[in-house]
């Protein structure tokens, strides 16, 4: 089977392409995903000898993250799809950061505008939601006895926590969150998947003050 994961929830842009048991792999920093996305994918596809053309499933992380990053991704996944008839598959990107660490796990990234996306997870041999995604500010985050993430690349680390290391999700996660339903034949629908925004953008923000004013 060949599957395909994407995520571009921070400015790391995670490729990973499964292939009859064999990963490839490509991450790197971006500061645009529209041009060295596609790139990326077609050299994971290359080093591996195959085809777009025989995808079965393209996991996707659906953040929360970069509002930009997030909706290149999704575009991309669902353009692969709809281009191969292959499954599309959405998975958290924090889930898939909080597989790093055992036990409770607090996973943040930065949302910017001095806030971060944040979710609290319970690891074991899987991954129970104990706090859904949500924004806070830094110093409101959740006690836990481990966090990751790149919001602790600019914030505190809360006081009696261990950080684990790495700061971005990895597509190689998304591909690991998303077997289990890959094995059940599931798959989530490409004309409705929609990225995991959990807060308004800062237009949307502006224009509903406005209208409340």
């Amino acid at each position: 089977m060949l599957r395909l994961a994407i995520d571009t929830a921070t400015p790391i842009a995670s490729v990973a392409l499964l292939s009859d048991g064999t990963l490839y792999e490509r991450e790197e920093q971006v500061t645009t995903f529209s041009e060295r996305l596609m790139v990326l994918v077609d050299e994971l596809f290359s080093e591996a000898g195959r085809k777009p053309s025989e995808l079965e499933v393209v996991v996707c992380g659906a953040g929360p993250g970069s509002f930009t990053g997030l909706r290149i991704g999704l575009a991309t996944c669902k353009g692969l799809c709809l281009g191969t008839g292959a499954r599309l598959l959405m998975v958290s990107s924090l889930e898939a950061l909080a597989l790093r660490g055992r036990g409770r796990v607090l996973v943040a990234l930065d949302a910017f505008r001095g806030e971060v996306y944040a979710g609290v997870y319970d690891v074991g041999d899987g991954v129970t939601i104990v706090e859904p995604p949500f924004t806070a500010l830094p110093a409101s985050l959740p006690s836990s006895t481990q966090v990751i993430g790149n919001a602790f690349d600019k914030y505190p680390v809360p006081v009696g926590a261990t950080r684990l290391e790495g700061s971005a999700p990895r597509a190689r996660e998304l591909l690991a969150l998303a077997a289990p339903r890959i094995l059940a034949g599931e798959h989530d629908d490409p004309r409705l998947a929609a990225p995991s925004y959990v807060r308004a953008s800062a237009p949307e923000e502006a224009l509903r003050a406005s209208k409340l004013s």
